[in-house]
Parts: C-alpha cells; sequence; structure tokens
C-alpha cells in the first residue's frame, strides 16, 4: 500500500484532530479578546469614577473646624445672585456690582474685627481706551472701570491676585462664566481675612470680560498692580463639572498646588499648547496679565461647554460640589504660595499634568528634556553595551534585527488602523457631520473598533509580506520589540517638540518605559509561569492605558461641543482618534497571541460595519447636555424702519430656522460663514422696543469747524436706555485724523474708524471730537447697543427663542446682541 494512502478510520480521525484544535483556537482567540475588552472597558470606568470624584461640599461651621473653604457659603450666599442675565450693558450688572460691593465691604468689617488691614476699592476711576484689536478693527474703545478691588495687606506688599469677571453675555446668567469664580474669590477673601497672610492678597472682581478682556486690561493701569507677583484666573467655559488648571507660567505656584494632597488637582498642558499655536481662538484675562511679564495660572470649567454663553449656564446646571472644587484647589495652592513665594519670578514654559485628579505632575521644560534624553539615549546606549559586553556582537546584531523586524510590523498596524479610522471618519463627516456633538461616547467606540479591524486586518497581510521581507521569526517577543521601537520614534518626536517648548506629547516618554519593563519582565519571568503574560500584559498596559484613557475623557469632554463654535469636525475626529489609536496599537502582541486573524477580521469588520450605521441614524444634537447652539445678533435700522436677525451655526440651521419660524419671518437667505458655519439672515416685523421710541430714546448734535490747516467735528449724545453707543466715522473707512476727544480726553487719532464709549451711566451726556485735515468728507453714523430682552424689550429674540426646539438654543458672543442704527449727520 501506498504510504501515504489513509484508511477511512484514520482520516476520520485526523479530522476530528483538525476541529477539535480548531475549537480550541477559536476559544482561545475569543477569550484573549473577551479579557482584553473587559480589561479596558473596566479600567476606563475605574478611572471615569475616580478622576471625576470631587470634595463634598463643606458648610461654614465644617470648614472653620477643618481649616478649609466652604463651598455651601459660597454657593448660598454668592453664588444665588447670578440669576438673570448681567452683560456690559444692563441695569442687572449694576444690580451685581452693588451687591458684590456689599459683599465686599462685609468683609473689610471681617477684617477690622480680626485686626488685619483690608483696602477696598468699590468705585474704580480708571479710564480705560484701547483699539479693539479682538472685536472690531480700527474701533477705538472708551470705558469707565466698573471693578471692584479688594486688598489683603501682609507683611509683604508683594500681592498675589486672584481674579474672577462678574459680567455675562446677555444671553445668560452666567453661573459657571464666570459667578463661580466671583463666589470662590469672595469666599476666598473671606478666608484670609481671618488667617492674616504673609503677602498681599489682591481679589479683583472685573466687569466687561466679555466685551474683549477690558476689565482686567483695566486693572494694569490701577497702582495696587505694580505689586502684583503672581495671579490665579478664575474662569468658566461650561456648566459645572470639575475646574481645569488648563494655561500657566508659573512654576513655583504649581508646585505649591501639587504639594496638597486634598486639593483634587485637575491639570493638562494641552492648553499651553492649543493657545500657543492659535488653534483656541477664544481668551481669558490671562493674557492680559501675562503680557505684562506676570506669571500666573488659568483655572477654568470645560464641562458641557454645549451650555457656554446660553440661559442653561444657570444655577440647575451647576452645584456646590463643583464651588468647592474650585475653590479648594484653590485655597490649597494660594495657602502654599503665599508660605513659599519668594519676591517675583519669571513666567516659564512647563509641563503639567493630574494622574486621576490626585496627584498634580509639574515639570519645567529642564527636566522634561532630562528624562526624555535619558530614556531614549542613555538607557538603550546602556542596554546595548551590556548585550555586547555579556553575550558579543552576535547578540547585539540578532537583537536589532528582532527589533527591526517587528518595527516593520508595527508600522504595518499603524498603517492598517489608518487605513480603517481614515474612511470611517470620512463616511461620519459625509453622511451625519457634527455627530460627535452629541454621540460622542458612540463614535469612540466605533473608532475602537474600527482600529482594532485595521490593526487585525493587516497582520493577515504578514504572510504575503514575507515573500519580500523576511519576517518568518516574527513572534510574540518580536512584537514587543516592535512597539518598543515605535514608541522610541513617536518619543523622539515629543522630545522634538518639546525643543519648541510644547508638551502635547508628554505621555511618550510614558509609553517607552512601559515598553523597556514589560519587555524586560517578559525575558525575566519564566515562560512556564501561569502568571508569566498577565503580568507582561500588565506592566505593558497599565500606565499608557491609564494615562490615554485620562487624555480621552478630558478631550472627549472639553472637543465634543467645540464644532458649533466653527472648530472643523475633523480636530475632533484627530483629537479624539489619538489616544484611542495609541490604546489599540499596544494590543499588537496580543492579536499574534490570539490567532485566527482573519476571522477576528471580519468580526471586527462586521462590527464596526454595524456602528457606522448607527452613528449615522443618530442625531447630534438632544434636549440633554448636547443642544444646538444658535449665535444670535439683532440689527434694527431706525431710519428704514428694518429689523434684521443674523443667526450663525453649524449644520442644519436653515432646517431648524424654518421650522421655528412664524411665517411672517420665513424670508430666510442662508450662506457659508467661516468655512465650517452657516449665516442666515431674516427680516423681522417685530421691532425692538427702544428703537420704536426715536428722539424721546436718543438726541444728539453735530457741529464743524475748519481753518487753513485743520478741521474739527465735535458732537454729543444721549441715550437713555444704553451706556454703550458708537460713532462710525466715514462708514468704518479709516480718515487722516489726527487726535480725538471723549468726555474732554485727548487720544491719538490714527487708524481709528469708530468710537465705542461707555457712558458711565443711563441717560448721561457724551461729547466727543475730532480732528483731521480740511477739505475731508466727514459723514458720521450714531449706534447704540441693547443687551436687555428678558422683560420683551427685544420681541424678534423672544418670539425664536419661544419656538426653538428643546434642542436648540441662542446666545451672543461679546457686548451686545442688538445694534440700533439711529441717524447719519454730515460733519
Amino acid at each position: 500500500m501506498d504510504s501515504t494512502e489513509q484508511t477511512p478510520l484514520v482520516a476520520l480521525s485526523h479530522g476530528r484532530k483538525v476541529s477539535t484544535e480548531r475549537r480550541v483556537s477559536a476559544y482561545q482567540t475569543i477569550k484573549t479578546y473577551i479579557a482584553i475588552g473587559l480589561y479596558l472597558f473596566l479600567f476606563a470606568l475605574i478611572i471615569q469614577y475616580i478622576r471625576n470624584g470631587m470634595p463634598d461640599p463643606l458648610s461654614d461651621k465644617e470648614a472653620l473646624a477643618k481649616n478649609e473653604f466652604s463651598g455651601l457659603h459660597a454657593f448660598d450666599e454668592y453664588l444665588t445672585m447670578f440669576k438673570e442675565p448681567h452683560s456690559m450693558n444692563t441695569r442687572e450688572l449694576q444690580k451685581i456690582k452693588h451687591l458684590i460691593s456689599s459683599h465686599v465691604l462685609e468683609i473689610q468689617e471681617q477684617g477690622r474685627l480680626h485686626g488685619v488691614s483690608v483696602d477696598v476699592v468699590t468705585n474704580d476711576t480708571t479710564y480705560l481706551n484701547e483699539y479693539a484689536h479682538r472685536s472690531t478693527p480700527g474701533t477705538m474703545i472708551f470705558i469707565n472701570s466698573k471693578n471692584i478691588i479688594l486688598r489683603i495687606n501682609g507683611k509683604s506688599k508683594d500681592a498675589i491676585l486672584v481674579n474672577a469677571h462678574y459680567d455675562s453675555v446677555p444671553t445668560s446668567p452666567g453661573v459657571t462664566d464666570d459667578g463661580i469664580g466671583v463666589a470662590v474669590g469672595l469666599e476666598l477673601a473671606r478666608y484670609f481675612v481671618r488667617k492674616s497672610p504673609q503677602h498681599s492678597m489682591i481679589f479683583l472682581f472685573n466687569a466687561y470680560e466679555e466685551g474683549g478682556l477690558l476689565g482686567s486690561s483695566a486693572f494694569v493701569k490701577h497702582p495696587w498692580f505694580k505689586n502684583v507677583r503672581s495671579f490665579i484666573n478664575l474662569e468658566g467655559a461650561g456648566a459645572g463639572g470639575r475646574a481645569l488648571i488648563f494655561r500657566s507660567s508659573d512654576i513655583q505656584a504649581l508646585r505649591s498646588f501639587s504639594a496638597s494632597s486634598s486639593a483634587f488637582p485637575h491639570a493638562s498642558s494641552v492648553g499651553n499648547d492649543l493657545f500657543k499655536m492659535g488653534i483656541i481662538k477664544s481668551d481669558t484675562d490671562y493674557s492680559i496679565f501675562s503680557a505684562q511679564g506676570i506669571p500666573g495660572i488659568d483655572l477654568a470649567f470645560y464641562q458641557r461647554r454645549s451650555h457656554y454663553h446660553t440661559i442653561r449656564d444657570d444655577i440647575a446646571h451647576t452645584s456646590p460640589k463643583s464651588v468647592q472644587h474650585m475653590g479648594q484647589m484653590v485655597l490649597h495652592g494660594l495657602r502654599n504660595m503665599d508660605k513659599d513665594m519668594h519676591g517675583s519670578s519669571e513666567p516659564v514654559p512647563l509641563v503639567m499634568f493630574d494622574i486621576l485628579g490626585r496627584i498634580l505632575v509639574v515639570q519645567s521644560f529642564k527636566s522634561y528634556m532630562i528624562i526624555h534624553c535619558i530614556t531614549l539615549f542613555v538607557i538603550p546606549t546602556l542596554v546595548l553595551a551590556t548585550v555586547f559586553y555579556l553575550k558579543g556582537p552576535a547578540a547585539v546584531y540578532y537583537l536589532s534585527q528582532a527589533v527591526l523586524r517587528g518595527f516593520l510590523v508595527s508600522l504595518l498596524g499603524l498603517g492598517g488602523t489608518f487605513l480603517g479610522i481614515g474612511p470611517l471618519s470620512f463616511l461620519l463627516q459625509t453622511m451625519n457631520p457634527m455627530v460627535t456633538y452629541g454621540s460622542i461616547y458612540i463614535v469612540s467606540l466605533a473608532f475602537f473598533v474600527t482600529l482594532c479591524f485595521g490593526l487585525v486586518f493587516s497582520q493577515t497581510l504578514i504572510s504575503h509580506l514575507s515573500k519580500c521581507i523576511d519576517l518568518s521569526q516574527f513572534d510574540f517577543r518580536t512584537a514587543l520589540l516592535g512597539l518598543l521601537g515605535l514608541w522610541w520614534i513617536l518619543g523622539v518626536f515629543a522630545t522634538l517638540l518639546g525643543l519648541k517648548k510644547i508638551a502635547l506629547m508628554y505621555y511618550a516618554v510614558y509609553l517607552v518605559i512601559s515598553a523597556y519593563i514589560s519587555f524586560g519582565l517578559y525575558q525575566l519571568i519564566p515562560k512556564s509561569s501561569r502568571l508569566h503574560l498577565p503580568i507582561v500584559f500588565v506592566t505593558q498596559t497599565f500606565v499608557p492605558c491609564l494615562i490615554l484613557i485620562e487624555i480621552w475623557y478630558v478631550t472627549l469632554e472639553s472637543s465634543r461641543h467645540i464644532t458649533v463654535d466653527g472648530s472643523p469636525e475633523v480636530s475632533v475626529y484627530i483629537t479624539l482618534a489619538l489616544p484611542i489609536l495609541l490604546i489599540v496599537l499596544h494590543l499588537l502582541p496580543w492579536v499574534h497571541r490570539a490567532s485566527n486573524k482573519s476571522q477576528s477580521a471580519l468580526s471586527f469588520g462586521s462590527l464596526a460595519l454595524l456602528l457606522l450605521i448607527v452613528c449615522c441614524i443618530l442625531s447630534p444634537f438632544n434636549s440633554g447636555d448636547s443642544p444646538n447652539k444658535l449665535v444670535y445678533h439683532e440689527f434694527y435700522n431706525a431710519t428704514a424702519n428694518v429689523t434684521t436677525v443674523e443667526i450663525i451655526s453649524a449644520t442644519g440651521l436653515q432646517q431648524t430656522l424654518e421650522n421655528a419660524l412664524p411665517p411672517k419671518d420665513t424670508d430666510i437667505r442662508c450662506t457659508n460663514h467661516l468655512t465650517y458655519q452657516t449665516k442666515c439672515l431674516y427680516t423681522s416685523p417685530d421691532i425692538p422696543l427702544y428703537g420704536q421710541r426715536g428722539n424721546k430714546e436718543y438726541t444728539w448734535s453735530l457741529n464743524t469747524t475748519c481753518t487753513e490747516t485743520e478741521c474739527h467735528t465735535q458732537g454729543s449724545y444721549t441715550a437713555q436706555n444704553s451706556i454703550l453707543c458708537r460713532v462710525t466715522i466715514n462708514q468704518g473707512t479709516a480718515l487722516p485724523m489726527t487726535r480725538v476727544w471723549v468726555n474732554n480726553r485727548v487720544f491719538d487719532g490714527s487708524n481709528v474708524t469708530s468710537l465705542t464709549i461707555h457712558s458711565g451711566d443711563y441717560g448721561q451726556p457724551v461729547s466727543w471730537k475730532a480732528e483731521y485735515p480740511p477739505n475731508t468728507p466727514f459723514p458720521v453714523r450714531l449706534s447704540c447697543f441693547y443687551d436687555e430682552w428678558t422683560q420683551g424689550e427685544m420681541p424678534a429674540f423672544v418670539s425664536l427663542q419661544n419656538h426653538l426646539p428643546d434642542s436648540a438654543v441662542l446666545l451672543t458672543r461679546g457686548h451686545s446682541m442688538l445694534e440700533v442704527d439711529y441717524a447719519t449727520l454730515d460733519g
């Protein structure tokens, strides 16, 4: 009989053996992926549970007993005063100013009772004029300061500044932006008048931040500013949650923050880098003080950015825990700063991040670069030298070949993930733009599954590539070495960014260190030990996943709602996908360990397709945490008696307006705006209340006199219900003016096209004058701004707001909802 022949019994036995091996292999594959999935899922849940922990709010009695911050007192006594919108051009702001002033005077009296010297300014006489670089080019703004300032005098005149602004945008009660900052500042001042600090502490409650950081700009001119050595800016760009240190140039102050174990610190260097690269367009008072060479800290709430500047930034969408979190973190930092501050320090770039909201890591870039150089160059050199010394050059050659083979396979895996995530992102952007806005967890899961598909599928190609590249000796050990090589390249890139003082990829060095340790343990632990592979897996993934999942959470919470503000959706995809990609790449050795790559790729691909379908049918907006934000501005031409409404938002704006507006307002004209947004205009028959009043609302006069060398146009106006008006010259086109006067103060008139003047009080006359060459046409237009709407003063706004679905909200940025164009006169 031929030796290759088999009896039916033998063939049957062989078939059963193969079938059993396949079942065992399939079981091993399923078990591996389920174990990894459960590990990552539970790890993410635990991280979220720990990182979201905030201190319990303390009553006044509890805080006194524990020498802590009283979040309940700050919430009940101070934060509850922010009930209505109170922008710079509202009577409500004057009420808020009066309330804060009364609280500040009470704190001054408490200081007197405790023998602590406290100075207070409730009627700041600083007068500010500056070009409106942040809003309208060519406009010069003239503002009477409404800042409220409290100074607790310490043994040293060197001062720490704590700043918060008490104005809001016109469409928001401003509880998180920036009522919590004000409440925390007042409570901190109340704490320190009982403790007599070593250094002086200045608490600035500034107005007009929303109009272009004007309150902080005014304080720079105040005589107390010269003693400021460091500052903490308290801000809000969301609704409640945890406060994040997102910018800092004061390493000494940050180390004071990190010295406390009970302050729940939360920090990230990403804000520093994104501002530096110009990706974040908004700004805070931090920039004003930092521009003066003062080191400081920028601290802000950032969760639920969809409520930022809207009517939902109210007391119902925050909690005493948020107040306690910010207050306790700042109190601990201030106490240590007061103890450790020695004279003035220079602003320095730095690296900062927290671990689970419990440990704050702070590094100078010098330390950062030293760690990178040791990790990336010194350690590998020592390892290779040791191998060469102990085992000779052949072992070094063999090790380098293994690293090279593994690195090639790692690159193949990286390419596979790109080929998976690229089409998915394209399809989502095409079929359901902004799905990340309201369904970012589902999109994240789709990213994870698709990246896993790309990684597993890429590894099925190894057998084909082995014909041209020697991958025959590729194994689990080689995969670990390949990932080490990939992380080493990433670390080199992070080092190059570090040379430019950019810390965006601070995590890369920890990926390299974890790869070193996991490979070392793989070599040292006996292969026969049942704990061999579990220990390798945990050491390979624990620290990287801890850091990357934390980054993913911060990215998810901070970037999901920025697209309606004009940021491209692709930027959200990139920042969201990057940490998930790096987590998935850690699974490369385990993909080979699991085997059955083709079947696994098919399973991941099918699940990715299902998730893509789900993502395509989800609505990007909802009535909960993700309403669509519509930016509202209204313009009324008193001469033509026409109201024009401008709305700016992202996808679906025209349909939203057509469904919400009554038939009389359906003449909607929409165009693309700033690449990623839509701007719609429509004419409304609803006339603003103050626009109907005509000469009862405003009066103005104009007079021009000329000589052979110069002309002077002098005007005056009075507005009964607005303290902010604009005098526009020559339709906003620059004239060769030499000087301008506002209320008898003279200023340089070069390149000025309009004067935006804050009158100080309603019905107060304002005078102005301009000097320019003779024979120059000088047409002048007067317009005034209005922000009050809660009593029906702006029927077009109220009508739209009442007819919008719950999944959409209105907001206004800056200092004005309504501009009324009254009249034009020729000078």
